[in-house]
């Protein structure tokens, strides 16, 4: 399984890393796992994340952030990034991702 390691979240390249393989056909769907707190890279990863989301959701991308509990964790921030302000899953921590999975394939299979 995921083991959170702590720190360095590059936020910004993982939504350009998964816009650019999930292409242009079809319906698309980003899960967004995450701490919360984008702290890559060097600038405003805040900000170039928020961008980045935007930019995907423009090209017709929907946007799931799975928002692992932590100290760090910017739930407003993180519906931000969300296609939908209520399609933010949130779990306590890792181990709990099954039960963030089924909440998304329940949102998935409406879409």
């Amino acid at each position: 399984g995921l083991i959170y390691s702590g720190g360095m979240t590059n936020t910004v390249g993982g939504i350009d890393h998964c816009t650019a393989t999930l292409g242009d056909d079809g319906i698309r769907v980003m899960i967004l796992v995450t701490d919360g707190k984008p702290t890559r890279p060097r600038g405003d990863p805040k900000e170039d994340a928020l961008v980045a989301a935007n930019d995907a959701k423009a090209a017709g991308i929907i946007i799931i952030p799975v928002l692992v509990g932590t100290v760090s964790a910017d739930e407003d921030y993180m519906r931000s990034l969300a296609s939908s302000s209520t399609e933010v899953v949130m779990v306590e921590n890792f181990s709990q991702l099954p039960i963030a999975v089924d909440a998304i394939v329940d949102v998935v299979e409406c879409i």
